[in-house]
């Protein structure tokens, strides 16, 4: 599967070159650093990483987050165009990476109902029935909420008429990467 990621190039450095690999370092995640107040982000990656482990088996051994990439962002399944506002807020030099990674090790979601819904904490909600329902009827518990809530979430696996597909998987071997563009060099 064709899929692209970016990452600082001093990371591609210190840990695909030098090690062959490249697994998420926890400790150097600003998303999961900044998750300081609500700890949703921990929240949301722990959920993505049981339901890769029940697709893809178990993490490996000293692997704790996934990495992340691109399957198809702004309904194309090509090299991003770097200009685009996605990649606008990367400061310091960069790469874009272009990976090929088997099926099987592979998990794609949404990633519009992954920010919505995981991110937010909150339910993906696909009707108006089901909006207001989840927001406006005060009949419904919070028990019945949250577990539409959870349920919902399991939506974000159905991309066949997604936009932005994100790609998860569990390590990134360096003979995986096929090309490489560095960009924001100075």
């Amino acid at each position: 599967m064709k899929l692209w990621t970016t990452m600082p190039q001093k990371v591609y450095e210190n840990t695909v070159l030098k090690n062959g690999v490249y697994i998420c370092d926890p400790s150097k995640c600003d998303m999961l650093l900044d998750d300081i107040e609500d700890k949703q982000f921990g929240r949301a990656y722990a959920w993505m990483e049981a339901c890769m482990a029940e697709k893809i088996g178990p993490a490996p051994a000293g692997v704790i987050h996934p990495v992340w990439a691109w399957y198809k962002l702004r309904g194309r399944n090509e090299r991003p165009d770097l200009r685009w506002t996605e990649f606008r807020w990367h400061k310091g030099p960069m790469v874009l990476l272009e990976l090929d990674i088997p099926d099987e090790e592979t998990v794609l979601s949404d990633e519009k109902k992954w920010t919505c819904a995981q991110l937010n904490d909150s339910a993906w909600c696909e009707t108006d029935e089901e909006l207001d329902w989840y927001y406006d009827d005060p009949d419904a518990t919070p028990e019945e909420r949250e577990i539409f809530k959870k349920k919902s979430w399991y939506r974000i696996f159905a991309i066949q008429d997604s936009e932005n597909v994100q790609a998860t998987f569990w390590i990134l071997p360096k003979e995986n990467i096929k090309k490489i563009w560095k960009y924001n060099k100075k």
